[in-house]
């Protein structure tokens, strides 16, 4: 056991490149909430330089009434509307966009996106209108289509908590950002009514196909909304909220306590995620030596006679090649077997029968590996790409059919 603990942490210590904090414009074939995430943050960041370059912000920023008034209105009637609708365009666009795009079915297409104005000059939301044939896509697609909002804006909140350590703080700026996506989910369930339809939004959706899909268990919308209680166990959350106050009173960014392990840095979290077969907790855990962040998970859930779980592991800061990191992300399941593609289990099959009466058994374990490189072009800028795979299965972010992961674009810093 001693020398397993030793070879894991030589294994995270390995590498030297500089803390710089790294901002990515990418692309893939789908438009992926990974791209949606990496884009968006490069974005805001963007406004937050042309926001101090206009106004340099002083070392000593002031304090007072007035003053922390003039900071509240600018977050309140600038960051939180531009941060809402982020998180909204992440939520259509990266998210049910991105699920109906990678169906790559003749007929799945989508049509348009809505994106409303948001609070405080609007009722904010938005929605996506697609179609597909009904014989042609399964429940299990339909089901992550139904989740794929929630899913995108849980990796939009996962990618801005690692740049967060990166920093070594939070800009107030950031903070309704970071809690409209993280949160997306839980709003999303709590404000689900009761009596769950194929038309009472996506959580309604989502939990009402499920049910038909698997005639051994039930899911209630009260039950989901007491699971959804472990979002709350989330520190990311409050140090957020406090470092949107902190911003107005004192003009400055927040730092985030973490439990000292070894000559790392520690901090966990608690969230719960969907998948075509069912609700399923996750274990967020980060790490951080140096500004380096490392990313693990443990996930897993229990439905309808099934048990699932999984884990995953992301260190992009493993080597270190032209004073630039590289690393590497894995990530393995063992699910149900969904059977994506068997078309007994067509969404037209489900209408028409109004439900299943069996279910696929079989399970399997499932595997996706991606090196995450760097190449510099120049003083501050390089080529970013991300290449791998993964086999059949669901995998956040990522198709659900056996594919080839592709990303690449710019990397600045």
């Amino acid at each position: 056991m001693a020398s397993l603990k030793h070879l894991i942490f030589f294994t995270l210590s390995l590498g030297s490149a500089c803390a710089e904090v790294y901002y990515n414009t990418i692309v893939d074939r789908y438009f992926s909430p990974y791209i949606g995430a990496e884009d968006i943050l490069s974005a805001h960041r963007g406004l937050e330089y042309t926001q101090d370059l206009i106004y340099s912000p002083p070392a000593k920023p002031p304090r007072g009434f007035w003053i922390g008034m003039e900071r509240f209105s600018e977050l309140f009637f600038l960051w939180d509307p531009v941060n809402v609708t982020a998180s909204t365009t992440q939520h259509e666009v990266f998210g049910h966009g991105y699920r109906i795009r990678s169906l790559n079915h003749e007929g799945a297409v989508v049509k348009s996106y809505t994106i409303d104005v948001p609070f405080p000059y609007g009722d904010g939301g938005g929605a996506t209108y697609f179609k597909y044939k009904e014989r042609q896509v399964t429940t299990f697609e339909n089901l992550a289509t139904a989740s794929g909002g929630v899913e995108a804006t849980a990796i939009l909140a996962n990618r801005l908590k690692l740049q967060w350590l990166q920093k070594g703080s939070i800009d107030g700026r950031e903070s309704t950002l970071y809690n409209d996506s993280e949160h997306d989910i839980s709003e999303y369930i709590w404000f689900t009514s009761g009596k769950a339809g194929e038309d009472d939004g996506d959580i309604g959706h989502y939990v009402h196909n499920l049910n038909k899909t698997y005639p051994h268990s039930h899911l209630s919308i009260r039950s989901l909304k007491r699971q959804a209680l472990v979002n709350l166990l989330d520190p990311f959350t409050y140090y957020a909220i406090y470092a949107w106050w902190r911003y107005v009173i004192a003009g400055k960014k927040t730092s985030m306590p973490m439990i000292p392990m070894w000559s790392y840095r520690y901090l966990p979290g608690m969230r719960i995620g969907l998948t075509p077969f069912g609700p399923e907790y996750y274990l967020d855990n980060f790490l951080v030596k140096d500004k380096k962040p490392i990313y693990f998970y443990l996930r897993g859930g229990h439905f309808s006679k099934q048990t699932y779980f999984g884990f995953g592991v992301e260190h992009a800061y493993l080597w270190n090649l032209e004073s630039l990191p590289w690393g590497l992300r894995l990530d393995c399941w063992y699910q149900p077997h969904h059977a994506f593609r068997d078309l007994h289990y067509s969404l037209k099959k489900l209408h028409t029968k109004g439900h299943f009466t069996s279910q696929p058994h079989n399970r399997f374990l499932g595997l996706a590996l991606t090196v995450i490189g760097h190449k510099k072009l120049w003083s501050h800028g390089a080529v970013y790409f991300q290449i791998g795979g993964k086999t059949i299965g669901y995998l956040e972010g990522e198709t659900l059919q056996p594919s080839l992961i592709a990303r690449i674009g710019f990397t600045f810093w």
